[in-house]
This record gives C-alpha cells, structure tokens and sequence, in this order.
C-alpha cells in the first residue's frame, strides 16, 4: 500500500527492512504531500494555514516581537512551534509551510522543484543572466526574487536585476522547466551579529559564533574567493547561512560622531557625513568609549552596516573609495551599490568628479584625495586578472580622458581581451591584495558628451587697450540621460560649427578634450541588428557596435530626437542614414538622417 501511494519512493525499502532516522523522514515528508480521499494533500488537514511555493530563506533570527530562534521565509517570518527548532539543511529549499491555530510553523514539507546556485559571469540583463560557464538563463521580469533579509512582499527579477553584477552568487529555483523565483545574496550583511578579526590570518573557529559551528563555508571578500588565512586585522565577517558564506569586509571610514538614535547610550543608528548608519546589535559590545563629537573609525559590514566603532589610528585609517562631487561623495559598498556622504564645504575642484579615498576630521566636512595606485601589468579581462593581482568579478571600472572627469564603464563594455598598464591611470586594491577599482585612460569614449558642435566667444578680458575673446564651444544634443548638452565651455582646440563631436570636461571646467567625428554615409535601416540586448550597424566592410547613449538628429525637422528610443525612431523615419563612429572605441556616437 506504502508502494503504491508513493510513500517509498526513491527508498527502495521493503515491509520488513529496518530504516534510518533520514529514511524516516522522507516517509513522513510524502505522506504529508500524498492525496488523501477528498482528494487534497494530506498536509490541508494536520494544519491550520498552509502557505504554498514558500521559500525558506533564513533560520535562527529575531521574530517581530524580538523572540529569537525564528525562521524567516518569503511570506514572513515565523517561530516554530517545537523548541530549538533550526532546520539549516533546508535553507534555499521550496515547498510547503504548515502552521498551527497560533501562527508558529509545525512543518516545511519541500516540494518537487528544481534549483541550481550559479555565480554571475558578466552583470545580469533585464531578460537574462549567465553563469561562469555561460550558460544562460531566461528570465521573466515579474519573477519573484529574494534575499535572506527578504519582507513578506517579494521584490520581482525587473526592480533588482541591475543590481546584480559579475560575481553575485544567485540561486535559481525552477518549476515547469522555467524559473519561477530567485534567490540573490552572498553579499549582504544577513547575519544580525558580526566577527572584527583581532590579527591577520584567523582560523575557521574565530567565526564559530556567527557560522553556529560551521567550519566547512566559504570565504568571500569583494566578491572574490579568498582562504580564511588571507583575512586581515580588523577586517569584519558576517555570515550568508543559505550559501554557508562568510562575507568579509574591509571598508572601515574615518569621520566624526555627530549624532545617534534613538539615544547615546544604546543606539541603533549612528548618523555622520549626512548617513545614517545601522548598528549591528554587536557593535556597542566590541566598539571602544566613543563621544559624541570624536573623531572615529567606523568599521563597516559589505552592505554597510557598523560593525564596530573605534579609535583611528594607522590600523584603521579609512578604506572608504567613491565617485566623488561638489559636496557629496558615493562611496561603494564591498557588495556592490553606494551610499552617499555629504558635505557642508565644497569638495576640492581638484578631486571632483573623480574617484577618491574619503576621510573627514570634523563634523559633516568630507576630505578627498584621488586614488592614486598604479597598475602592475596588464589588465587581463578574461582571466580577471591585473599583473599578478585578482580582479573582483564585482570591480568597479571607470574611465576617464586626462585632465576630465572619471564615467563609469561597464565590464561588457570592455570589449579586447586585455588592457596594457600605460592605459591603467589608477587601481585600488582591498587589504588582501584584490583589485577592487580601475581608472582607465581614454579605451571606450563613453568620457566624451557627444552632440552637434557650435563655436563661440566669450570675453577674456583686456590687453594693451584691447578687449580679447577666448573661443569656446557649445554640445548640442537632445539631453537626455548620461550625456547632457555643454554650453559655453572654453577650449583651444580648432573645429568649426556644425560638426559632429565629443567634448571632456575638465576639472577646471573648461573643455579638456575635442573630437570631431567623421561620418559614414549610406547606411540603411537593414543593416542594424541586435544581438543580447545590444545593438549594431554594419558598415563599409565593418560591425560597429551602436552605443547605449546614441544621439539621433533628423535633419527634416532640424531636431534631435528626444524620445525614449531615438535609434528606433530614426531608423523608422529614414532608409539613407549616416552613422558618426568615435576614434576611440568605435562606437556609433550620433546618426542623421536627411541632412541637406
């Protein structure tokens, strides 16, 4: 009877054989999802709520009335009705969640689904991401997505998938040979406690508090592998129970106490260069007397969170890097994303619009000072690789032409196997020897703002009796997005009104650098294709790639095309097109369509 209801499947047990305590449970996990008379899963009858294709995404955490030993799934979060109840082996599992009459969980039974956990090769798209062997997955963009520190209300795959950059660890759970739901993290501060390594090299049993014992989990930092023996003294580690993770984190920022809440004594949020921060309920335990007003170092989780507060000193000095403006800075978080510190002076011209190192000795003032490190060798992109130092699969990358402003540039961007040292301007390295940022000279022209050319004049001055002018040049463009016109903007180079170009600003705000492109004409609407998401033109023998920020000028209407998608546009308008391809990256720049 067993047989033939399923109970023994996959047991291969017979009336009388002796089972293990594991064989057991399988016994009892089917029989709860066998169909009973009525027709209806057995499960429907023993509780009194049942939750379906629930996700079990975090045990042994705070319920909402600050009981501990709760497990947090993706419909909420719940005690268990039994004590000591803390089923780790069925993290990241999918299935059934049993309740009883007082909302506390009486059983998870996993269902039948699929999953596979894959790190991310490449930042994930809006309809796809590949893994590191390259193989894709399609994704629908209302498929529901979590992370261990998930709310009830799941987020879907479109609100987070630019979020997810190469090296993100993802795990993908499947039913009817489609995706139906996604977990994300191995990043994230998802332990409520934390680890402040003392000295360099700890072993496994230093994270024992936070791991619950587990030695066998896997150390990340940056988001790059690395061995327990490679962390550093005052490094911070929380712990990722769905992947068996230890996340690591060097960022540590040198600043001022301005204020806490809701009170000195036991805070749980610390504000300072205009961030509020959260306190991890273990920073007060392991944070040194800090007053209001002091000069500290904020030893920070991957996301963000205070680990520990304590005295600066060389140990502690600021690790904090980020792309930096007139009176703020973003500064980039280990596990990718920012958060923003502000500052009441200005920032120096100099450092703005560059990537920085951020520092501040007095409240709400932010120092800045360019990151400097120089490049050991070649920046190999498919062994991620710079000289003999690893690349983070999560670095940041940017740009920058001399004397300009430093863009940020995608890795899929990159398109050459390899990038020689003479056109590395700057790196950045974590405490264990990971690259962590690139600033690059002048590879893709994504730096250039690129539009219809106009000269001028603008008053200089006298000389001698005689008023001078200093020529000056104006981008027109249709504004849109990341490439804003410039207007006015002094520079020496020669060109003429009514070219097509690009122009750096510079820190001095005048125009660092001028292009003028030239055109290719003749070209059709039949020779754009898309491949992946991105687009491209064939023309006179050669693929260009079409850029992501093209600007489109209808000469007919003498206007550039200020829509949502400018490329489409054009080419639905007109068949005899020219295409305008910058010398750097060779990518299309601008395309007319029927100038006269």
């Amino acid at each position: 009877l067993a047989d033939s209801l399923g109970l023994t499947d996959g047991l291969n047990l017979d009336a009388n054989a002796p089972i293990t305590r594991g064989q057991a449970a399988t016994l009892f996990a089917q029989a709860l999802s066998t169909d009973t008379q009525s027709g209806a899963p057995y499960y429907k009858e023993r509780a009194t709520t049942v939750e379906e294709n629930v996700l079990l995404l975090a045990t042994n955490v705070t319920a909402d009335d600050q009981s501990s030993g709760a497990i947090r799934t993706s419909v909420g979060t719940y005690l268990p009705a039994a004590d000591g109840v803390n089923p780790v082996a069925l993290l990241g599992q999918r299935g059934v969640l049993m309740l009883d009459e007082n909302q506390e969980i009486i059983s998870f039974v996993p269902d039948e689904s699929t999953s596979v956990s894959i790190t991310l090769s490449g930042s994930a798209q809006a309809t796809y991401l590949k893994d590191s062997t390259g193989t894709r997955y399609n994704i629908s963009g209302s498929t529901p997505a979590f992370t261990a520190n998930s709310a009830a209300e799941a987020k879907t795959y479109a609100d987070i998938w630019s979020q997810l950059r190469s090296g993100t660890q993802v795990t993908l759970f499947f039913q009817g040979g489609k995706v139906s739901s996604i977990y994300y993290g191995s990043g994230t501060s998802v332990s409520e406690s934390a680890v402040v390594v003392s000295a360099d090299g700890p072993s496994a049993s230093t994270f024992y508090g936070i791991t619950n014992g587990a030695s066998n989990f896997s150390v990340n930092k940056s988001g790059q592998s690395i061995r327990v023996s490679d962390i550093k003294k005052n490094d911070v580690a929380t712990y990722d129970a769905m992947s068996n993770t230890l996340v690591v984190s060097d960022l540590r920022l040198s600043c001022v106490y301005e204020s806490a809440a809701p009170n000195t004594t036991t805070p749980t949020h610390i504000t300072a260069l205009g961030h509020e921060f959260e306190l991890l309920p273990t920073a007060l335990d392991i944070s040194d007397d800090i007053k209001l007003g002091s000069t500290m170092s904020l030893l920070l989780t991957a996301d963000g969170k205070v680990a520990a507060m304590k005295d600066p000193s060389r140990d502690t000095r600021s690790t904090a890097i980020g792309l930096a403006g007139a009176t703020s800075v973003e500064v980039l978080l280990p596990a990718g994303g920012s958060i923003t510190l502000t500052s009441e002076k200005e920032i120096s011209t100099s450092a703005q619009n560059q990537l920085v190192i951020v520092t501040s000795n007095s409240a709400r003032d932010i120092n800045a000072s360019r990151v400097t490190g120089s490049a050991s060798g070649a920046f190999n992109l498919d062994k991620m690789t710079l000289g003999s130092a690893p690349v983070s699969p999560l670095v940041t990358v940017y740009e920058k032409v001399s004397g300009g402003a430093v863009v940020p540039v995608s890795l899929s961007d990159l398109d050459m196997d390899s990038i020689s040292e003479k056109n590395i301007a700057a790196v950045h390295e974590d405490s264990s020897g990971t690259v962590t940022a690139i600033v690059l000279n002048a590879i893709t022209g994504n730096t250039y703002t690129y539009g219809g050319l106009v000269e001028g004049s603008q008053f200089g001055g006298s000389m001698g009796g005689k008023d001078f002018y200093n020529r000056t040049i104006t981008v027109k463009n249709a504004g849109r997005g990341e490439s804003p016109a410039i207007s006015e903007m002094l520079t020496g180079v020669s060109f003429k009104t009514g070219d097509f170009g690009g122009v750096v600003i510079g820190a001095d705000k005048k125009a660092a650098s001028v292009i003028v492109l030239e055109p290719i004409k003749g070209v059709s609407r039949n020779d754009f294709f898309s491949v992946d998401g991105k687009d491209y033109v064939n023309a006179n023998g050669k693929t260009y790639q079409v850029s992501q920020n093209v600007e489109c000028f209808n000469g007919d209407l003498n206007s550039w095309l200020d829509t949502g998608n400018p490329l489409s546009d054009i080419i639905a308008y007109s068949n005899d097109l020219t295409i305008y391809v910058d010398p750097i990256g060779q990518q299309v720049r601008i395309i007319t369509a029927n100038i006269r």
